[in-house]
């Protein structure tokens, strides 16, 4: 199938950083309900959306709009909401709660870098539709073994997949790019292209840091899951390399040094978990504590419950 490719100049950066575009405006349990619900209206749509794929049907493409912008609205009331809702699924092998997990990191940071309405809509469809190539790839994505060297190759061409099979119902050159990019690394290493620095566009560096974080934080059958803490070191350990430095920062912004899900272990010795965090205090999380447990935790300075 022949590669597409695009200029790179026409979604980037914002100039100025973007922290405070979404302080929280409403109290964590005013917004939880609300976050509940489109949480699980998305799952049930990325699993139906899948199911069409692996049908050959026309992409939902209405609908997806719909629910990116009650997904926004809900991040814009408190995100620590849906952040916290996200945690409680981590199922490695559930493609569409990949989906959901991956979208809402995307709006999430997305909306911290100030990027206009119809841009964050736009990184949304390319995270929600991003992975479409591996449903028209059940016997590789659905593999419980090691693939062999041609498998990975295959696997390697999921991204133009998609782009071949969206590319006449998604007109829009900024989702595309997120699509076909999203495994492109900053160091050319990446594929299906690789590309290399600002030959990526904003949204695949967003995608390939989002899309990053939860493969680590969620338990596959050849690699154990990472607390979130620890995910957000490995990327940062690949910073420059595999990711945007730039743009990783924005995400370990947006996540604070300790996300929300996250075990930690305060001043005093007691073991709580981080229910909320603040892009102006990235250090400082709202945590609630927990009974005694093993887990691998991270320490904080100070308490707040």
């Amino acid at each position: 199938m022949p590669r597409k490719s695009f200029p790179a100049q026409d979604f980037r950066l914002p100039s100025a950083p973007g922290y405070d575009k979404i302080p929280p405006r409403l109290p964590l349990e005013k917004t939880y309900f609300a976050a509940s619900r489109i949480f699980s209206a998305m799952s049930s749509f990325c699993s139906g959306m899948l199911l069409e794929f692996d049908m050959a049907r026309q992409p939902p493409l209405d609908r997806a709009r719909a629910l990116l912008d009650e997904t926004v609205d809900v991040l814009r009331r408190n995100y620590n909401s849906l952040l916290g809702i996200m945690m409680c699924d981590l199922d490695g092998e559930d493609r569409a709660a990949h989906c959901v997990r991956t979208v809402i990191l995307s709006l999430l940071v997305g909306l911290q870098l100030g990027l206009a309405p119809e841009q964050t809509r736009n990184l949304g469809l390319s995270a929600m539709f991003r992975d479409v190539g591996m449903a028209l790839l059940p016997y590789i994505a659905d593999c419980p073994q090691p693939l062999a060297e041609d498998g990975g190759e295959a696997l390697r061409q999921h991204p133009v997949l998609a782009l071949g099979y969206l590319a006449h119902d998604i007109r829009c050159r900024e989702v595309l790019r997120g699509i076909v990019e999203h495994h492109e690394r900053v160091d050319g290493k990446g594929y299906p292209a690789g590309l290399t620095g600002d030959q990526i566009s904003l949204a695949g560096k967003i995608l390939a840091v989002a899309d990053s974080y939860d493969a680590l934080i969620c338990a596959h059958p050849y690699s154990a899951s990472l607390p979130p803490h620890l995910a957000l070191a490995r990327l940062r350990d690949l910073s420059g390399v595999a990711f945007d430095r730039e743009v990783l920062e924005h995400v370990i912004r947006c996540l604070g040094a300790y996300p929300v899900g996250s075990v930690v272990e305060t001043n005093d010795g007691q073991r709580a978990v981080v229910v909320e965090n603040s892009p102006d205090t990235p250090q400082r999380p709202i945590v609630r504590p927990l009974p005694s447990l093993s887990a691998d935790v991270g320490r904080v300075q100070g308490f707040r419950a």
